[in-house]
């Protein structure tokens, strides 16, 4: 099951960056997430490991991608379901033109995994903060 969103921020490449591959601000602008939390002692990039939790249930996940001001992926890690969100950056004009795309592997038929992909489609209520 993928998922692919684009949207424009009036907001300069490296602050938007700055702002998504902190995953600590994912409740800012994921509805479903109640506090992320950062459990390396490493600097941010590539193997940075995160505690999630969400209104349900709760994930660890892994950053498998982070190219500065352009691309950051994490990858959760078992027991979590196989998700992998890919966040790709790019300059729009003045802004940043933010491309996420989410990749679940649910292990279910392609049938329901279909119909769960339709009704996730909605526009969402994304906020940029002030």
């Amino acid at each position: 099951m993928q998922f692919t969103n684009h949207v424009v921020i009036d907001r300069p490449v490296s602050e938007v960056f700055a702002f998504v591959s902190n995953f600590e601000n994912m409740p800012k602008w994921n509805y479903f997430v109640v506090e992320t939390t950062n459990e390396s002692a490493a600097a941010q990039g590539v193997g940075t490991t995160y505690r999630q939790r969400r209104k349900s249930d709760e994930q660890h996940y892994v950053v498998t991608e982070y190219e500065q001001d352009r691309r950051v992926a994490v990858r959760t890690v078992p027991p979590s379901a196989d998700l992998e969100m890919r966040f790709s950056f790019e300059p729009a004009g003045r802004g940043t033109r933010l491309t996420d795309e989410w990749q679940l592997r649910t292990g279910l038929p392609g049938w329901l995994e279909e119909l769960a992909r339709d009704v996730s489609a909605r526009p969402s209520d994304r906020i940029w903060p002030n």
